[in-house]
């Protein structure tokens, strides 16, 4: 299915970015909202600021029985502190996590081949 892009609406907001990032490493075993937002943290070198309460608030929406894309759990007993929410993603979430990722490869493909016409035409205005 090919997807057509419209960078007005609402699919494209920095929430759906979001979603992907937390997505992405729920499917790498991040179970804890507050691990998610580090991590975010360290690959980026702090140029995505992700936060635990934003990372819980879109993991909390995308649990919900309607959404069904992410699950939520008790942290395991033995775990230092108090009992922590954990998430994991369900199927409907391995499928989401998939949709968004190529998604995001063709947005950036097609912002890339904007940004890569500057250059193939020059810069006019120097005549």
């Amino acid at each position: 299915m090919e997807l057509r892009w419209d960078l007005w609406e609402r699919p494209y907001s920095v929430q759906r970015f979001a979603e992907l990032l937390a997505l992405a490493l729920l499917a790498e075993d991040y179970e804890w909202p507050g691990d998610i937002a580090d991590e975010i943290d360290f690959r980026t070198d702090r140029a995505l600021a992700a936060s635990e309460q934003g990372i819980a608030a879109c993991l909390q929406r995308l649990s919900s029985k309607e959404a069904g894309i992410v699950e939520l759990y008790e942290a395991p007993p033995g775990m230092p502190g108090p009992p922590r929410k954990c998430y994991r993603l369900t199927p409907k979430g391995v499928e989401r996590e998939r949709y968004l990722r190529n998604a995001w490869e063709e947005l950036k493909s097609a912002i890339d081949q904007v940004l890569e016409r500057d250059d193939i035409r020059g810069d006019a205005t120097a005549l």
